[in-house]
């Protein structure tokens, strides 16, 4: 995902973030609360995540908060952070 943004960046230097977010006030909370909710998803997915095709066709459907559909960098993103929680039992 980093090296994906960074070549955007590169390649559309309109595009950069013009502000850096605070690490320790913004990011690491937003994180923490992430990581919290994410592992509780996982013992309660366990059954669907580990039906194979269905969990790969609903990570491939995700959308964005706004209800968009992801762009490919984000859906491959997604591909491959999904691999191992979607992988039969």
């Amino acid at each position: 995902m980093q090296r994906g943004l960074y070549q955007l960046w590169t390649a559309h230097p309109e595009l950069r973030p013009t502000t850096k977010p605070d690490l320790t006030k913004t990011v690491r909370p937003e994180l923490d609360a992430l990581t919290t909710e994410i592992m509780s998803q996982l013992k309660v997915t366990t059954a669907a995540r580990h039906s194979g095709a269905q969990c790969a066709a609903q990570s491939a459907a995700a959308v964005t908060d706004a209800g968009k559909p992801l762009d490919q960098l984000h859906r491959d993103a997604l591909a491959v952070a999904t691999r191992s929680v979607c992988a039969p039992a």
